[in-house]
């Protein structure tokens, strides 16, 4: 828009002389500067007063557009009491078109007079940038615009620009911290939430049960672990992290794929063998897989440890060779218990009777104790390999003590003193005599390796009562009385962490082949079937004390709870015996001592051989003594035969096999018809005679008078 050539020079209104070009300009420059030293209460507050310090306007109102609606908006008044009056002027303005007229002028501004004299001008200023507009600028006049002084109102619309540009780069300020804002925003969440993924990832890694290395094939650089393929290494996780992979692949005896000159990847499992920084090895189960992680191609190698399958492996083929060995001594003890049970049969049988003078009975009893003696080893063999069937009694534990004084004494050797405090008793307990012997025997023995260079060895045993409220340790045992065994000696002790795993079968800290890892597992197994209880108290250089608590029985063996009748104080008999055994200078043994004994025997070699006795044999048949295993029809099946061809007949079973092979034939453990090979001519004739009463008690098979005179049955 020109502006009018009939405007009127601006005057002083004190001397009502018109301003000249040059004072205005040099005027409205130092208003300019002026304003710049102004004090800044609001964003553009300095910019707007340069417009009031002027005689031109009394009033100043800037719109701002708004950035998403692109309505104007009232932003700020000078002065502030006519913001409100100013506001809606310019609403007034709006509906009269001289805001469009504003924006779409040439010249960028509009005037408006209200015809008042006075304040009723207004001039309206556009202010823009190119290809924007950024706001509005309502002025209002003492004179109208088109009446200033010629240049006045140019200089305004370049104030104008001025503030447009300003306002615009303010918004783009404005515009770039929020951008920048934004930015470190995303930058943060992105940050927190890689931060949080390598925190999972690394939880996730730590959690697998197998050990993780992630190489980066390119820089052959290790880029992860997990926490399981440190402690397989032993190394912390700052000496693998961007470290070269060359020197931790070196610590393996097969070298990794990176380190191989043609870089094949073998995707097969691997078992290989890690060499610690202790110089220990680890075996392992490698494998090796390609895969891209962030544009980089890598190797994933998991190591499974193998410790644990080694040595389970090296448990199973140590129970195999137990397993052989017990299967030998399985088969070797039925063929020597029947020799041995010949020997002591007719060492009794010549003992027994001693009426010949000058016969050498002393080298008999010799012999008969060297055959116990025999018997006993083949017991604790037996019992090694746990094919021993246990046969509980009631037994005196000081009387068991006394009798292994000389055994020990051999075992431990002259340079470790052995002493025994045993209290009064007799202390009845019930266990197995080769059980016990067992276990006082390999404690004695630990007790001995434990003082190579010599020492005290000290046996007790006492009584104790536990109570109901029980010492820790000892809540699986009943409250009552026990007997307590110890064994104490001042050897080099063990260690707290050894201490724990005692018990553990194949566990052992002596050298390969100085021992199997059984002794203490054996031990404890007797204990507890025994219904005693076990504890070891031991310190390094301090020695080491076993406690056994086995509970006390209170009555003599002479007579239990557990025994139907007394046992009788006569073995002798009369009645007639159905005797099978395959094994001839065994069964000839054994019908010598019955008859001894004063019982009529009939004998067979096999079951055949008895059925057709037993059938041609008018009599009754009181009692079958067979043995289990047999050629042919075994020993249960030839006697349940027999007993329907005579009802009458008790049995009573024999054999010198283990407990494996005589579960396997139908023989339930703890019966009391049941003989252990060997064992003496005495021995048999007492459990014949009790197992003769008891059936002819209970069963009444018999009566009182078919037995003949001067019997002693009750």
């Amino acid at each position: 828009m020109q502006l009018s050539n009939k405007v009127q020079p601006l005057k002083n209104p004190r001397t009502e002389e018109p301003f000249s070009e040059t004072f205005l300009a040099n005027t409205l420059a130092k208003l300019v500067e002026g304003g710049r030293g102004s004090e800044e209460g609001h964003p553009f507050q300095r910019e707007l007063q340069v417009f009031l310090q002027g005689p031109f306007c009394h009033s100043a109102t800037l719109f701002l557009v708004h950035p998403q609606t692109y309505e104007f908006i009232h932003y700020l008044t000078l002065p502030r009491n006519e913001g409100k009056k100013m506001e809606k002027k310019f609403r007034g303005l709006i509906r009269k078109g001289l805001v469009a007229e504003t924006l779409n002028s040439a010249g960028g501004f509009s005037v408006y007079s209200s015809g008042r004299r006075g304040n009723g001008h207004d001039l309206l200023l556009a202010l823009s940038v190119p290809n924007e507009s950024v706001g509005l600028l309502l002025l209002g006049c003492q004179q109208n615009p088109y009446e200033w002084q010629k240049g006045a109102l140019d200089l305004y619309r370049l104030l104008a620009r001025h503030l447009a540009y300003t306002i615009s780069h303010q918004s783009l300020t404005r515009q770039l911290r929020h951008q920048k804002t934004l930015l470190r925003q995303k930058i943060t969440e992105r940050t927190v939430g890689l931060e949080q993924r390598q925190r999972e990832l690394k939880t996730i890694l730590d959690s697998i049960q197998t050990g993780i290395l992630i190489i980066d094939c390119q820089n052959q650089r290790i880029l992860n672990v997990n926490l399981h393929a440190l402690e397989m290494f032993d190394r912390p996780r700052e000496s693998l992290l961007g470290e070269p992979c060359s020197p931790f692949c070196g610590l393996e005896k097969d070298r990794c794929p990176l380190s191989r000159p043609d870089r094949q990847v073998n995707l097969d499992q691997v078992e290989t063998t890690l060499i610690k920084p202790d110089g220990s090895e680890l075996p392992i189960l490698k494998s090796v897989s390609p895969l891209v992680l962030g544009g980089r191609t890598c190797l994933l190698e998991s190591f499974i440890d193998l410790s644990e399958r080694k040595q389970l492996e090296n448990q199973f083929l140590q129970s195999q060779k137990l397993e052989a060995v017990g299967r030998l001594a399985g088969g070797v003890a039925h063929d020597f218990n029947n020799l041995l049970m010949a020997v002591m049969g007719y060492c009794d049988l010549i003992l027994s009777d001693r009426r010949t003078e000058g016969f050498p009975y002393a080298y008999v009893e010799e012999i008969a104790k060297t055959a116990e003696r025999a018997a006993a080893l083949t017991r604790q063999l037996l019992t090694l390999s746990r094919r021993q069937i246990p046969q509980p009694a009631v037994l005196d534990i000081n009387a068991v003590i006394t009798d292994l004084k000389k055994m020990l004494f051999r075992v431990i050797g002259e340079d470790i003193l052995l002493t025994t405090d045993l209290e009064e008793g007799p202390n009845w307990v019930r266990i197995d005599r080769g059980q016990l012997e067992q276990v006082v025997l390999n404690l004695t023995v630990n007790a001995r390796d434990a003082m190579p260079q010599g020492g005290e060895l000290r046996i007790a045993v006492s009584r104790c009562t536990v109570n109901p409220d029980p010492v820790e340790g000892q809540q699986d045992l009943p409250p009552g009385p026990y007997v307590k065994l110890t064994i104490e000696d001042n050897g080099q002790g063990i260690e707290p962490t050894t201490l724990r795993r005692i018990f553990e079968p194949f566990f052992t800290t002596k050298a390969a082949g100085q021992g199997t890892g059984l002794g203490l597992s054996t031990v404890l197994n007797i204990v507890k079937q025994s219904g005693g209880h076990i504890k070891v108290e031991s310190e390094v250089g301090q020695g080491t004390l076993v406690h056994i608590l086995l509970p006390q029985i209170p009555e003599s063996p002479a007579w239990t709870q557990d025994s139907p009748t007394p046992p009788p104080l006569n073995p002798r008999g009369w009645e007639t015996i159905l005797l099978i055994e395959d094994e001839p200078v065994l069964r000839t043994s054994i019908k010598e001592s019955l008859e001894v004994f004063g019982y009529r025997v009939l004998e067979a070699a096999d079951g055949k051989e008895a059925l057709r006795l037993a059938r041609n044999f008018r009599h009754p048949i009181h009692l079958i003594l067979t043995d289990l295993i047999l050629p042919g029809i075994n020993g249960p099946d030839t006697a349940d035969s027999i007993s329907e061809l005579h009802p009458e007949s008790g049995m009573l079973f024999m054999s010198g096999y283990t407990e494996e092979m005589v579960s396997r034939n139908g023989l339930v453990k703890g019966k009391t018809n049941f003989l252990q090979k060997p064992f003496t001519p005495t021995a048999l004739a007492t459990k014949v005679r009790e197992l003769l009463d008891r059936h002819r008690i209970s069963g009444g098979l018999y009566p009182d008078s078919a037995l003949p005179s001067g019997s002693n049955l009750p």
